[in-house]
């Protein structure tokens, strides 16, 4: 049920309470089939049909009766009049609203205009107070779908930025494990003719690592699955050395300089170290294969330097770096997050990725 439906429904309940206030007051003395008449159709714009008839007419058909009951002497009347007008200015458009109060107004003043009975100053002074009680729930109405929509619009901005959180993990997890096993099985290839007992360890160690990444998979799977994972250790900048030997003893000619203590960076900053080294590793894997690769990582003041430069060569590697795939993308998303800086581009020789993050 919206708020407007609310809304509509406690409007009806006033309104039969009025009713009912006026059929018990009324019971003092037995009221004029004119009256009840009147009664009646003051109310019937409040059925739950109500909605299908037009604004305007709703309103004339609300204000009408109710305005012949008070003309006709009956005082209280004016909260059937008090009544209409508080759910028009609730819902109704401001031109209407200001035609309806005018219309009331004039109607409850006329005893005082004609026969100068001071009650109607009163009522008119009630018909100003619904008047503005109306148009402030109007208001309120206004900011409680505006912060509805505003809550809405968080949850779908919260789930795109949880699809793109998922997609990175496993962009980052799958595309690390196939580079690593994809050049292992390269190497068992090429040592299968001369050294076949080299070539079987190799492919050993390709299953073992196949083995490692279904279980990394399964443990982002549940992460994903369960509302509340239970924590598990994440690598960070000290696993950068591990992740460099590990493509080394793969066949990769790359080498690791780092400088500064990396153990006291952050974690959030040490995963974010990671995730691009193991992905511009990964990309140098593919684009670069056989060339040298360095990855410098440096702990400065207040900042962290990672730098991982490969020499090879290929037009194929400018096109994915001006297109900007999924790993580059997700890499430039994952360093913002972190508040630092990526860039990833064309060097000389080969190809160049530079993060720099505040620790």
């Amino acid at each position: 049920m919206t708020l407007r439906d609310r809304q509509r429904v406690v409007t009806r309940a006033f309104a039969v309470a009025i009713a009912l206030a006026i059929v018990l007051l009324r019971q003092s003395r037995s009221p004029q089939p004119v009256e009840v008449a009147l009664v009646v159709a003051a109310l019937a714009p409040w059925m739950p049909r109500a909605g299908l008839v037009p604004r305007v007419l709703w309103t004339l058909a609300a204000t009408a009766p109710a305005a012949a009951l008070y003309l006709r002497g009956d005082q209280f009347a004016a909260m059937l009049l008090m009544l209409a007008l508080a759910s028009t200015a609730i819902d109704a458009p401001a031109a209407l609203v200001v035609v309806t109060g005018v219309a009331t107004g004039v109607v409850v003043l006329l005893p005082f205009a004609l026969h100068h009975v001071l009650a109607a100053l009163f009522f008119a002074g009630g018909l100003g107070l619904t008047l503005f009680a109306g148009w402030t729930i109007r208001g309120q109405l206004a900011l409680m779908e505006q912060l509805h929509a505003a809550r809405a619009d968080l949850q779908r901005r919260a789930l795109a930025e949880e699809r793109r959180r998922i997609a990175r993990d496993v962009h980052d997890l799958v595309a690390h494990s196939l580079t690593v096993v994809m050049l292992q099985m390269t190497a068992a290839r090429l040592r299968l003719q001369r050294d076949p007992r080299a070539a079987g360890e190799l492919l050993a160690e390709t299953e073992h690592l196949g083995r490692q990444a279904l279980v990394e998979v399964r443990r982002l799977v549940d992460l994903l699955r369960d509302d509340e994972p239970a924590p598990g250790r994440l690598p960070g900048a000290g696993d950068v050395p591990a992740l460099v030997a590990r493509l080394h003893d793969a066949g990769m000619d790359v080498v690791l300089e780092t400088d500064g203590d990396v153990g006291r960076i952050a974690d959030s900053a040490g995963l974010t170290l990671y995730r691009v080294a193991q992905e511009a590793l990964s990309n140098a894997a593919r684009h670069a294969a056989g060339a040298a690769v360095r990855v410098q990582l440096h702990m400065g003041e207040g900042e962290a330097r990672l730098c991982v430069r490969d020499w090879g060569t290929g037009a194929a590697r400018v096109r994915a770096g001006e297109h900007g795939g999924h790993g580059l993308r997700g890499m430039r998303e994952r360093v913002a997050l972190a508040g630092g800086t990526v860039r990833a581009e064309p060097a000389d020789t080969g190809w160049e990725v530079e993060c720099l993050i505040p620790t």
